[in-house]
């Protein structure tokens, strides 16, 4: 006999449950199939595809019937986030920044496409115990093949706040139309940049400093796949809007995509009509937009763009010598940055150890000596900024992010956030507040 369970509340039921976040709770429902042998508990094991096949992952998960569910009608409910969360990457991955910006980067790890893993394919298996009515004894059916989850099923490490999730206990990413790219069309389930950046907020970016987006598609349908669009000032100072990206997601696509923006002659620059490191105007914004036209469109991420230390364009201005380009994880788990403009604090904190030897002088009346045996060194910066209320609650997922970095000299420097300050002024989400970040750079120790 076969393993006799079948899927309950799956994606067939919950269509948004084809991609979820190991943030929340993932569950995964069974139910009794035919009426004999009755399932008594349950055994699982979860997969993960892995360059292309899926791979036992964690441990077999063993659950009895839920409790509200009867003997008769037994239901069985696991919640395997924990066991997904392992197995997926942080989203900072440096190789993207070498990629053409003409070529959308997948980050669903697959067969063809084993470097990045931000999202991964899943599959849950599943045997019975149920009572041998020859023994009375619970039994294991190993001797049938294990009972497969049968739709595609893929997790990423996203939070998204509550206020925007719609109550589904079986499907954790399905978030309400004011998410999305467009706030009406029901065709376009779910499209969104990965970064909280506010619309208001129009950040700093030096030329050749690397700069990406990243995308979430889910289930674009009626003929309806998401562009990327740029707005840019050409070399001739006209301001012009054209398609970067032609059909990012297609129809019905889903995943995470990123693309390599950096601005310069070898990678958007040189991807979009007449601009130039040389002569290119200060303007930068993208947006997402569905092919069947406008009326798909979403909200804009801007930019502003700065000289680096080694260009010289004339429409363009130079960044604060002390800026602080920080890069971190943000709550989508994809890299976002921000350019702290402003003046930098640098102080040392300085700590020691002591020791006593071992050494033992009867004739003195000091039992002792003491030297120092560690000595170390902190550098910490502290940079500042004034922004708005909304932007420094984006600011904010710096103070949580699981990585960090400082860019300096073409270099990312992984960096430990030691404090911040901001103080939210609640009555006005655009009213100006400062804004500070406190980080360790840089470690000195000897050793006596």
């Amino acid at each position: 006999m076969a393993q006799n369970i079948q899927i309950k509340n799956g994606v067939s039921t919950h269509p948004t449950a084809n991609l979820q976040s190991c943030d929340r709770p993932i569950l995964v429902q069974f139910e009794r199939q035919i009426a004999l042998p009755t399932p008594s508990v349950v055994e699982i094991q979860v997969q993960v595809e892995k360059d292309g096949v899926f791979t036992d992952v964690g441990t077999k998960q063993v659950s009895s019937r839920d409790w509200d569910s009867s003997a008769g009608t037994p239901i069985f409910t696991f919640d395997i986030s924990s066991i997904l969360s392992a197995h997926i990457g942080s989203g900072f991955y440096t190789s993207i920044f070498t990629e053409p910006t003409a070529t959308p980067v997948s980050m669903t790890n697959a067969s063809d496409n084993l470097s990045y893993n931000s999202v991964v394919k899943y599959q849950v298996l599943a045997r019975i115990y149920s009572v041998d009515t020859d023994t009375q004894e619970l039994t294991l059916n190993d001797e049938d093949e294990a009972y497969a989850t049968p739709e595609t099923r893929f997790v990423g490490n996203i939070f998204v706040k509550d206020e925007v999730l719609t109550t589904s206990k079986y499907t954790n990413l399905n978030v309400d139309t004011s998410w999305n790219v467009d706030g009406d069309a029901d065709d376009v389930q779910t499209s969104k940049m990965l970064s909280n950046c506010p619309t208001s907020l129009t950040r700093k970016v030096e030329l050749g400093m690397p700069l990406s987006i990243t995308t979430l598609g889910r289930e674009n349908t009626s003929a309806i796949g998401m562009d990327i669009r740029v707005v840019h000032i050409k070399d001739n100072e006209a301001l012009f809007t054209e398609t970067l990206i032609d059909e990012l997601f297609a129809v019905s696509e889903l995943g995470i995509k990123t693309v390599n923006v950096t601005p310069s002659d070898s990678y958007l620059l040189g991807a979009v009509t007449d601009s130039t490191e040389a002569a290119c105007g200060k303007v930068l914004e993208f947006f997402l937009l569905g092919t069947s036209g406008d009326a798909y469109g979403g909200d804009k991420i801007k930019f502003e763009l700065y000289n680096s230390s080694s260009t010289s364009n004339p429409n363009l201005s130079k960044l604060n010598p002390d800026a602080c380009r920080i890069y971190f994880i943000n709550d989508f788990n994809v890299l976002d940055f921000y350019v702290f403009d402003s003046f930098v604090d640098v102080t040392h904190s300085n700590s020691n150890s002591t020791f006593k030897t071992g050494y033992k002088d009867y004739t003195s009346r000091h039992s002792s000596k003491r030297g120092v045996s560690r000595g170390r060194t902190d550098e910490i910066y502290t940079c500042y900024t004034i922004v708005n209320r909304e932007t420094a609650e984006w600011l904010s997922e710096i103070y949580r992010s699981t990585e960090v970095y400082l860019y300096e000299d073409g270099v990312f420097i992984p960096i430990t956030i030691s404090s911040g300050d901001v103080r939210v002024a609640y009555a006005n989400k655009n009213e100006l507040e400062p804004f500070s970040l406190s980080f360790i750079k840089d470690v000195h120790v000897i050793k006596g």
